[in-house]
């Protein structure tokens, strides 16, 4: 929240000047005194010359800086105050309205936990970048569970020709499509690939944001919904296998994002997903060894699981979203949650579908990492989990090993070696408050050790969290060009002439 403050200044030779300025109350001043008085009294501020009509002029500025309030002159300015007004009542309410609003305000940063929650509102459709898809399929897997398949046709120089690259996007838990292809940023993750070139797919599988989810599936049965997107995608461009047993004649690169990352590494694992089908694989924040951070281990080894008590008095199904109109248990549940701890000072907010994922799958970004568009519409891009699911992660998470439905590991040599001379990109986010970053270094670390590591890479992003690696309107000047960048080595067979460098096949 911002401060603003905008008026004409009168200087002694009659010309006048504009002065614009700001003070920052953002969550760091919630039950800080001291960081509440640093917020109001430092404004920073621009003045500018105005044209005939009083209006600003951006370009002429005349002066630039900060100015800090010490309490001496604070007292002074309190004291030499004068308000106007035609009558003595336009002048008391004129002052009361001001020193209303202003404390208001503070009040309302101050006491964050306290004030009026942020509901869930209608749907928006007024998006800053609206990333239609050019087509809509409905996939198929081995166990007749339908799923959703969207694809973006290329743009930039090679427009929609057939020759395109692929790459296919697969969501986490609880979310979709949208977390790639986001209306609410200037530059999200489909666009800026498509503008690369690229013929873009991403997924909703069935532990994503789909009605499918609430039929209690885990990310291990996920496997099967990103082996029937592959399946379409090889039949949709003609790619078949070369009768020399080589592989195909094209292959998708897979970009995976935490439960989808998991669900992937487990159908490589056990075989469902061919390895000879994938160029190349971009693991976003987790992938064979999930790991909780802390709060979330905390939660999942209680000896006794919240998702069974869930599970127990209220159903299966936990939903992110809420209403004013829920029952006394979701209401209560709400309430509690102004004060479920999410870590620093400047991750709290008021926002209850923030707090409702928080609870289920630990903090899924850093507030500074998403606009207010975003953090403002969280319905439209979180859905919710079942308790099957939840359990599921929470073993994974605490067991630091993918498993199957029934928890078996499903890390082991003989699976390993299944994923031998696929390039791998292993990257977390150093904020990252689901699972804790050195998770992928285990990962990366492994599959060193086992197949060489020629094949894999690893890079943690500064002060990036968990989703808003994808979903920042930052995520564009690091994560994606990065992401690239790893594209464009398996492309340029930059691996395979490195193994055969060193004499591996």
């Amino acid at each position: 929240m911002n401060l603003t403050y905008n008026f004409l200044v009168s200087q002694k030779n009659g010309s006048k000047l504009h002065f614009n300025g700001y003070k920052v109350v953002n969550s760091d001043v919630v039950f800080n005194p001291l960081n509440l008085w640093k917020a109001t009294t430092t404004l920073y501020c621009t003045i500018t010359e105005v044209d005939e009509q009083d209006q600003s002029i951006p370009s002429k500025v005349r002066g630039k800086g900060v100015i800090h309030i010490r309490p001496t002159a604070f007292l002074q300015e309190c004291t030499t105050m004068e308000a106007t007004g035609s009558s003595l009542y336009a002048k008391v309410t004129s002052t009361a309205n001001f020193l209303g609003y202003f404390t208001a305000k503070a009040a309302g940063a101050f006491l964050t936990p306290f004030i009026p929650q942020m509901w869930p509102s209608l749907p928006f459709h007024s998006y800053q970048n609206p990333t239609p898809w050019s087509k809509e399929f409905t996939v198929e897997a081995n166990d007749r569970v339908k799923t959703k398949l969207y694809m973006w046709e290329p743009q930039g120089n090679r427009g929609q020709t057939d020759d395109a690259p692929i790459l296919l996007f697969i969501p986490g838990a609880a979310v979709d499509h949208q977390i790639f292809a986001l209306p609410t940023i200037e530059h999200n993750a489909v666009n800026y690939f498509r503008e690369e070139g690229y013929r873009v797919y991403s997924m909703v599988h069935r532990v994503g944001k789909t009605v499918v989810a609430q039929q209690n599936w885990t990310t291990y049965d996920a496997r099967r919904d990103i082996h029937a997107a592959l399946k379409e995608i090889r039949k949709r461009h003609s790619i078949i296998d070369k009768l020399d047993g080589s592989g195909p004649n094209k292959t998708t690169y897979v970009v995976a994002h935490c439960a989808g990352s998991i669900a992937l590494a487990s159908g490589l694992l056990d075989g469902t997903i061919p390895r000879q089908w994938l160029s190349g694989v971009t693991a976003s924040q987790v992938f064979m060894n999930p790991k909780f951070a802390k709060v979330n281990n905390i939660k999942a080894r209680l000896p006794i699981s919240m998702a069974n008590i869930y599970n127990l008095i209220q159903g299966k199904w936990f939903d992110c979203t809420s209403t004013p109109r829920d029952g006394y248990l979701q209401q209560a549940i709400n309430q509690v949650l102004r004060f479920y701890p999410v870590g620093h000072r400047n991750e709290i907010c008021n926002s209850v579908v923030c707090h409702r994922s928080s609870l289920v799958f630990g903090l899924l970004w850093s507030h500074k990492g998403l606009n207010e568009a975003t953090h403002s519409q969280l319905e439209n891009f979180v859905g919710g989990t079942s308790m099957t699911s939840l359990n599921h992660l929470m073993y994974q998470g605490t067991h630091e090993y993918v498993t199957d439905s029934q928890n078996e590991n499903l890390v082991t040599p003989q699976n390993i070696a299944r994923l031998k001379g696929l390039p791998i990109f292993f990257f977390s986010g150093t904020q990252n408050e689901v699972y804790a970053p050195d998770n992928t270094d285990t990962s990366f670390t492994t599959l060193t050790e086992a197949n060489g590591g020629i094949c894999y890479e690893r890079q943690v992003f500064k002060d990036r969290g968990h989703l808003d690696a994808w979903m920042s309107p930052s995520a564009h000047k690091d994560v994606y060009p990065r992401v690239l960048h790893h594209i464009r080595k398996v492309e340029n067979n930059r691996y395979e002439v490195l193994k055969k460098a060193i004499g591996q096949s």
